[in-house]
């Protein structure tokens, strides 16, 4: 059976992308631990692709500095930020949020979605994630993106990868993990987010389609558009 024969008969609100990605096959799950300028964006992308069972963790609640850099609306100041996400995918993903459950702080729950997302500020809770989905089968891909400013470094890791946890091992730092704090007024912009959460889309499909990523990519938004990895 040809895609278009597929789409149309079972009336597939993703037919315009069935051959690129095919949600109805693959049946993925995901897990975003933070709903933030990263964890916003890419579950409500994945959400729009047919990833539709997901889990959304966040502690914090949605104020009104958020609304620049993250994909929040006015409507929701002052809700929980997981639940901001879960609200907005009812109103943007063609599948609803029927399967999206939403949830305050990650506490160390397990992970076993086909993908992760560590999507938080604190380097100490992205390790807890990594260590709770370090050779980990059941997890495809681990996706973290760490932004100051206007610089990027996108992750996308396989759990059961030697290579992948070797170079994923290496950035958490021993002893104190506190990162740099920049200025209030330089900690984020929307084409960084939005871009960075793209990248960090574009490389879980081509995995999970092709097994094919770059375990590490890096930009530098201040200036002309390239990889400095």
């Amino acid at each position: 059976m040809d895609l278009v024969s597929e789409a149309l008969k079972t009336a597939s609100p993703y037919a315009r992308h069935l051959g690129i990605f095919n949600p109805h096959r693959l049946q993925l799950s995901a897990s975003i631990i933070g709903c933030g300028a990263i964890g916003s964006f890419v579950s409500i992308g994945l959400a729009k692709m047919g990833v539709v069972d997901q889990m959304l963790f966040d502690m914090d609640q949605v104020e009104i500095e958020n609304l620049p850099v993250q994909l929040h609306s006015r409507e929701h100041l002052g809700l929980n930020k997981a639940e901001a996400t879960k609200a907005m995918i009812a109103l943007l993903a063609p599948e609803g949020d029927s399967k999206v459950s939403a949830f305050g702080k990650w506490e160390g729950q397990s992970l076993k979605s086909d993908i992760v997302v560590a999507a938080v500020d604190d380097l100490e809770v992205r390790k807890a994630i990594w260590e709770g989905v370090r050779y980990d089968s059941a997890v495809k891909i681990l996706l973290d993106a760490r932004i100051g400013g206007q610089m990027a470094k996108c992750y996308a890791i396989s759990p059961t990868s030697p290579e992948d946890i070797k170079l994923y091992d290496k950035t958490f730092p021993k002893g104190d993990m506190k990162g740099a704090d920049l200025p209030c007024t330089e900690r984020g912009v929307l084409d960084v987010s939005m871009f960075t959460s793209a990248v960090l889309i574009n490389q879980m499909r081509r995995y999970i389609v092709s097994h094919e990523k770059e375990s590490y990519l890096a930009f530098n938004f201040s200036g002309p558009m390239k990889n400095i990895m």
